[in-house]
């Protein structure tokens, strides 16, 4: 997922943007999205029920996502829980300072 945050990033920078290019992107991101939030669902984490190295490495991404583009994480509500319950955490805080 980092990969295509970083082609979003990219792309939505540039000085001659190519709008297909953003969308087809966006679209990936949403798409994964669905299904992250679908699996949260149904486990409070992303391998289950205890944190994983997964769930650090998804809030990495998910945080800076959501720090340049809010929108696009915006309407997921189970990503949203588990943001917040990532973002509670004492480790989480002192790395996000980093």
């Amino acid at each position: 997922m980092s990969g295509m945050v970083n082609a979003i990033f990219t792309l939505s920078r540039a000085k001659d943007q190519h709008g297909p290019a953003i969308e087809t992107f966006k679209s990936m991101w949403n798409n994964y999205m669905k299904v992250w939030d679908g699996r949260l669902a149904k486990q409070r984490y992303c391998a289950g029920g205890e944190v994983t190295i997964a769930d650090f490495a998804l809030y990495g991404v998910i945080a800076r996502m959501k720090a340049a583009q809010p929108a696009l994480v915006e309407g997921f509500a189970n990503v949203a829980r588990w943001t917040d319950a990532m973002a509670a955490r004492p480790a989480v805080q002192r790395a996000m300072k980093f």
